[in-house]
């Protein structure tokens, strides 16, 4: 596995730092986007933007994960863990909704797309196929095959 599962690792970060200025930038001209678009009816409509532009260095992290899992034939697992997301999601948005409106259920799915990566990820290491995004500890590098659950 080696350097494999550290490539996964490199790969999601790698992605995710791709993805996170542009949704920063999408985040920061959400407003003059919409309204200068679409017209000043749709401005209400920039905070919701503002937040779903985070989906996108979340995806970027989470394909890694979810490609690995393809790979070793673990599709089920993959499934299991978008059917763990889109439950919460519809729980969530039940709640997040009448309480914040649009802004409540785009953080819901930002939440949801953060579980699946997690899942997704949890899975991914636990069966040997890819390293953690985030090292274990505060100050600790992970090394290729580091990581408990690694069969070489």
């Amino acid at each position: 596995l080696g350097e494999r599962g550290a490539m996964v690792r490199r790969t999601a970060l790698i992605a995710g730092a791709a993805m996170a200025p542009v949704a920063l930038v999408t985040s920061l001209v959400a407003d003059p986007f919409l309204t200068g678009f679409f017209g000043p009816d749709y401005g209400a409509a920039a905070p919701a933007l503002a937040i779903l532009a985070w989906t996108l260095p979340v995806l970027a992290c989470t394909l890694p994960y979810g490609s690995v899992l393809i790979a070793a034939d673990r599709q089920r697992r993959l499934m299991r863990n978008n059917l763990t997301g889109a439950g919460f999601n519809v729980g969530a948005n039940l709640l997040a909704v009448p309480l914040v409106g649009i802004e409540g259920a785009a953080a819901v799915t930002v939440a949801s797309l953060l579980l699946v990566l997690v899942l997704n990820q949890r899975d991914a290491v636990r069966l040997g196929l890819a390293e953690p995004i985030l090292p274990r500890a505060a100050g600790q590098v992970p090394q290729p095959g580091s990581y408990p659950g690694r069969t070489g």
